[in-house]
C-alpha cells in the first residue's frame, strides 16, 4: 500500500537492476529519461497498477538486456476494464524494438497513442505482448509474423481518439495464425472480444481491434 511519488534517484541507482513496484499501490510519477543510460543493466521493470503519467523515454533502447517491461495502468470501470483514466501517454517508441532480450512487454491500460511500430517486431524475444486498451490506430505490422516465440497478444478494446480517427483496423498478416508458438490473441471485432483466430483472421475481412 505504497502511496506518493517515486524519488527519481530509485531509478538512477547505478546496480539497480530489477524493479518491483507493482500492485495495490497509489504511487505516481514518471520514468526518466535518464533511467536508461548505456552504463545501466536493467533486467526486469514491473510498476504497473499505479497512477504513472508521462510517457515511455526513448532511451529504453539502450536497455538491450532488459527481459520484462511491465507498467500496466490502473483499470477504469468501462467494458472489460477500458482504458485507465490516467496512465502513460504518447507513442510506443520505435526504440523498443532494439530490445532483443525482451520477452514480456505490457503496457495495457493506458493511454498510449498512435500506431504499433513496425520496429517493435525486430523485438524477437517476445513472448507476451498486452498493449490493449489504450488509443492506438492504424494496423497491423505485416512483420508481426516474425515474433515466432509470441504466445500471447492482447490488442482488443482501443478506444477511439478522435471521431474521424478508428482504432486499429485492417487484417491479420499472413501467416501470424499459424505461428506454432502462439497460444491466445485478443482481438475487438465489432463489440465482440475474441480470444483466438477465429475472428476474420487471417481473412481477407476488416477487423477492428
Amino acid at each position: 500500500n505504497l502511496e506518493g511519488r517515486i524519488p527519481t534517484f530509485i531509478w538512477l541507482l547505478p546496480r539497480l537492476q530489477q524493479l518491483k513496484l507493482n500492485s495495490n499501490n497509489r504511487l505516481i510519477g514518471s520514468i526518466p529519461q535518464r533511467t536508461f543510460l548505456p552504463n545501466r543493466h536493467w533486467i526486469s521493470i514491473n510498476i504497473g497498477h499505479n497512477q504513472l503519467e508521462g510517457s515511455i523515454p526513448t532511451t529504453i533502447g539502450f536497455a538491450t538486456q532488459l527481459e520484462e517491461l511491465s507498467a500496466p495502468g490502473v483499470r477504469s470501470s468501462g467494458r472489460n476494464g477500458g482504458t485507465s483514466d490516467g496512465g502513460l501517454t504518447g507513442v510506443l517508441p520505435t526504440e523498443l524494438g532494439f530490445l532483443t532480450s525482451l520477452t514480456k512487454l505490457d503496457l495495457s491500460h493506458n493511454r498510449l497513442t498512435g500506431t504499433v511500430p513496425t520496429e517493435l517486431t525486430a523485438a524477437v524475444s517476445l513472448k507476451y505482448l498486452y498493449i490493449d486498451n489504450n488509443v492506438l490506430h492504424g494496423s497491423i505490422p505485416d512483420s508481426f509474423s516474425d515474433l515466432t516465440n509470441l504466445q500471447y497478444l492482447y490488442l482488443n478494446d482501443q478506444q477511439q481518439q478522435q471521431q474521424t480517427m478508428d482504432p486499429i483496423i485492417g487484417t491479420i498478416p499472413s501467416g501470424f495464425c499459424q505461428l506454432e508458438s502462439l497460444q491466445e490473441i485478443r482481438l475487438t471485432c465489432g463489440s465482440e472480444i475474441f480470444d483466438s483466430c477465429d475472428c476474420c483472421a487471417c481473412e481477407s475481412d476488416m477487423v477492428a481491434v
